[in-house]
């Protein structure tokens, strides 16, 4: 049975999501206020100075569909992007963790992204949870 065939059997059986999420090959329970996996990569990226569109990003993550991003970063209209955040998790935009700046590619203005001090504080939250429970 395919992962997404579980997540609906188990809600189906269960009448509440599964709020799991696959890293390395292993599902592990994301908790409220936690990132996912994915958002603390983007985060990383982003923390190394850079402001970078998103055709850099898929490159640098390895994605080939360019819609991947699109639930992590949050999507560009305001209505869209709280619709979506509903549905799903938080995006980066949404919490504030990462802000639009232009950016020229090859000649033309496309959306940057930049993280805020406030993701990288965020980012650094994170690192020390991921140190304590490594710890225990």
């Amino acid at each position: 049975m395919s992962e997404t065939n579980q997540n609906t059997t188990t809600k189906a059986a269960t009448g509440k999501s599964n709020k799991a999420q696959k890293t390395n090959g292993k599902m592990k329970k994301v908790n409220k206020g936690e990132l996912r996996p994915i958002q603390i990569r983007v985060l990383k990226m982003l923390a190394k100075g850079a402001c970078l569109p998103r055709s850099e990003m898929y490159d640098r993550l390895g994605y080939k569909a360019h819609s991947g991003l699109n639930r992590v970063l949050g999507f560009n209209d305001p209505v869209r992007r709280a619709q979506a955040d509903k549905e799903g998790y938080p995006s980066l935009l949404s919490l504030g963790y990462v802000r639009i700046e232009e950016v020229d590619v090859a000649g033309r203005a496309e959306n940057g992204y930049e993280i805020t001090a406030k993701g990288k504080q965020a980012l650094a939250t994170e690192r020390m949870r991921s140190l304590f429970d490594r710890v225990r």
